[in-house]
């Protein structure tokens, strides 16, 4: 009984990292058609400070894992 519910538990992970990748994937679409290029328009906003910014963000969100892995 024990192999069910490892195999179950690690579907319940790979379900959770999924649907983070997805979403994150949405949001990253979002801001890169949408909001970087009205920014860069009207703030004249370096693109090495966005770009630097955004891969800080990055950084900190892969810091957070999985829900149990412990990652």
């Amino acid at each position: 009984m024990s192999g069910i519910s490892d195999a179950l538990f690690l579907l319940n992970e790979t379900r959770t990292l999924i649907s983070r990748a997805l979403i994150g994937f949405a949001v990253f679409l979002v801001v890169y058609k949408f909001l970087l290029p009205q920014l860069f328009r009207s703030w004249k906003v370096d693109t090495v400070l966005v770009m630097g910014v955004l891969y800080l963000l990055l950084q900190i969100s892969l810091r957070g894992g999985g829900s149990a892995t412990g990652w």
